[in-house]
This record gives structure tokens, C-alpha cells and sequence, in this order.
């Protein structure tokens, strides 16, 4: 059968592709819990991620449950920290992400040193 618009068929597929590629995003998420040592929930910590590459962050602040998410995030490689006064920082260097990927990074902070 004789089609009268064979590109236009073609300009439909491509748009399909191209459309499902766009919904995952060519992002990648990152989400953890942050726990204190007895394995507690931390609300209120700050966790900022830091891509290696472009050196761009992102912040965010864990929930009540001590939850926290960083959305669409560029894929590569990232390097996570978590502070909260009286606690001592924890940094994760090297997590990487790729498209589609949704990483769980669970935290962990120790109290910090006490002074006088």
C-alpha cells in the first residue's frame, strides 16, 4: 500500500522515542534515611551533594523520620555530606549515579566532641 506521508511516519516514531527518553529524565535520584550511632532518625540535617565534575550542589534537609530525597539529579559522580550541630559531619565521596537510577544512601552521624 502506497503511504502519502512516509516521513511524517517516521517524525512520529522519532517523537515517540524521543518522548520516552524525555520521561525518564536522564536524571537520577539520591535518597537516604540519616541515623544517629544507636540508629535513631536525625530530623533537621542538612545533606548536600556535590558533583565531582561541574562542582554544582544541591541541599536538602532530612524530614521528621529523618528521611531525606535530592530529585533529578544529572547522572555522574557526587560526593554526599551530612551535618547537624553536635554531631560530627560525614562526608561519602565517589557515589555515582546513572540515568534512570534511584540511589538509597543511608547516613550515619556520630555526636560530636563535647568542649567546655
Amino acid at each position: 500500500m502506497f503511504h502519502p506521508f512516509p516521513a511524517l511516519s517516521t517524525l512520529f516514531v522519532a517523537l515517540a522515542l524521543a518522548s520516552s527518553a524525555y520521561a525518564q529524565g536522564g536524571r537520577a535520584e539520591l535518597n537516604g534515611t540519616v541515623f544517629d550511632q544507636e540508629k535513631a532518625v536525625l530530623p533537621g540535617v542538612a545533606v548536600t551533594v556535590t558533583n565531582e565534575s561541574t562542582g554544582l550542589t544541591r541541599t536538602t534537609v532530612s524530614s521528621g523520620d529523618g528521611r531525606y530525597v535530592i530529585p533529578t539529579l544529572t547522572p555522574g559522580t557526587y560526593t554526599v555530606k551530612a551535618e547537624l550541630q553536635g554531631f560530627q559531619m560525614t562526608t561519602q565521596e565517589g557515589v555515582g549515579l546513572k540515568v534512570g537510577q534511584e540511589v538509597t544512601l543511608d547516613l550515619t552521624l556520630r555526636v560530636g566532641n563535647v568542649t567546655e
